[in-house]
Order: structure tokens, then sequence, then C-alpha cells
């Protein structure tokens, strides 16, 4: 089909509904389909970035409650080697960020957790701006 043939079929099909019976055959022809590697990058590309709403999250949190993983499960969990390039994506991974306050530079979210809000000369700017004030 040439590319304007094509297009007209996709504007024709344009809010199409499929019936039930399409659905099923659909289903049926679809079931035990396995993604390739470029389907599958591309799907964690479409769905880089998205926000899930507080909705979905619950459902999801709800669905896995109480979930029992088998014990060859938990076993291959524990006992999974990483490679050298997967180890380093997660060294590098974190974002780094450097407190304006004391200048300390640290990875990841412990820094916003609990230097931020703890970092011992907090108090001394503060003072330091109230007296600069008055």
């Amino acid at each position: 089909m040439s590319k304007e043939a094509v297009e007209k079929t996709r504007i024709a099909n344009i809010g199409r509904k499929h019936t039930e019976e399409a659905k099923e055959k659909i289903g049926i022809a679809s079931s035990g389909r396995k993604h390739t590697e470029e389907a599958k990058e591309k799907i964690g590309i479409g769905n880089k970035g998205k926000k899930l709403s507080e909705d979905v999250k619950k459902q999801i949190s709800d669905k896995l409650k109480g979930r029992k993983l088998s014990d060859e499960t938990k076993e291959k969990m524990q006992n999974k080697v990483l490679s050298d390039e997967t180890k380093e994506k997660i060294r590098n991974g974190a974002k780094t960020y450097e407190c304006d306050i004391c200048g300390k530079i640290g990875k990841g979210n412990i820094m916003l957790v609990k230097h931020f809000n703890n970092c011992k000369f907090k108090d001394d700017i503060v003072v330091l701006a109230l007296t600069d004030v008055v």
C-alpha cells in the first residue's frame, strides 16, 4: 500500500469501535505474543516520566499486598549477581546535590531527606541573616 492509501485508511478508521467478537479474536491472536527487545525499549521510553495518579498507585499497592513469593523466587532475588555495567549505572544514577548552606555534596534522596533538614549550620545562617537585618 502506498503512504497515501495507508493515511486514507487510518483516517477512515478513526473513532471506529471493535465488536465484542472482533475484540475476542484480537485477544486470542495476541495471547502468548512476546515483545521484541526493540518494542520493549520503545514502551519504556513512552512510559518514562509518566506520573501515576494517587488512585492508580493505590490500586497497584492493593494488588501487590499479601502477595507470596515462592522460596525459589526469594532465593533468586537474594543471590542475584549484578554485572559491572549495572553496578555502575546504580552508582551513577543518583542525582548529586550540594547544600547551599554548608557546601556538602552528596548523592540521592539521603541529602534531601536527612541533610537539608538537619544541616548543623542552618541555624547559624538564620541567626546571621537576622542580625544583618537588625
